[in-house]
């Protein structure tokens, strides 16, 4: 496990030092037990293709913690050990997952892992029903949800890695993404 700092100020009501520890994927069941070690009710989801079309990276967070895990994106193969952890993270009825495009993450980790996920769409969390948050982009949805304060383009570049210098963008998005979708 490396542990490191996520630093962030274009949310002024979140923290801005977000503690980050990335798991190797040949210490998987190390970054499950991690997890559990925690007990959150519920953790955001982010994960990253390679360019094989295979998830290379898997992203949990709360508001004040992110845990991922990395696979080498120039050899990803998922071993039948690191598809049995994963389905058994996914698979904890004690937690509950949430993301953006939350379908589109649970059919890639089917695809790459063979497991079930249950999570929830965060964009459709709402007060009201007919609230002017459902079905936003997340920028837009932490601006109308969070604090009108933020700026949605702030958040936007935070969400793509436009923040972030060139060699970093890959290894930071998926932490970020994770991340604001737990705010």
């Amino acid at each position: 496990m490396r542990s490191n700092t996520l630093s962030q100020n274009t949310i002024p009501c979140a923290p801005r030092d977000i503690a980050l520890s990335s798991f190797d994927a040949t210490d998987i069941l190390d970054a499950v037990a991690y997890i559990r070690k925690f007990k959150p009710p519920s953790a955001a989801l982010s994960v990253r293709l390679s360019p094989a079309g295979l998830v290379d990276t898997i992203t949990l967070a709360t508001p004040s913690r992110v845990v991922s895990v990395l696979w080498d994106p120039d050899a990803v193969v998922h071993t039948g050990l690191q598809k049995t952890a994963v389905s058994a993270l996914f698979s904890d009825p004690k937690l509950v997952f949430v993301g953006f495009g939350m379908a589109h993450i649970a059919l890639l980790l089917w695809s790459s892992f063979g497991c079930h996920v249950r999570g929830v769409e965060v964009s459709a969390l709402s007060a009201v029903p007919d609230s002017k948050s459902y079905g936003l982009s997340p920028d837009a949805f932490i601006h109308h949800r969070v604090s009108d304060k933020v700026s949605q383009r702030a958040v936007h570049d935070l969400w793509e890695g436009t923040h972030a210098p060139q060699g970093l963008r890959d290894a930071s998005t998926t932490c970020y993404q994770a991340w604001i979708t737990a705010v």
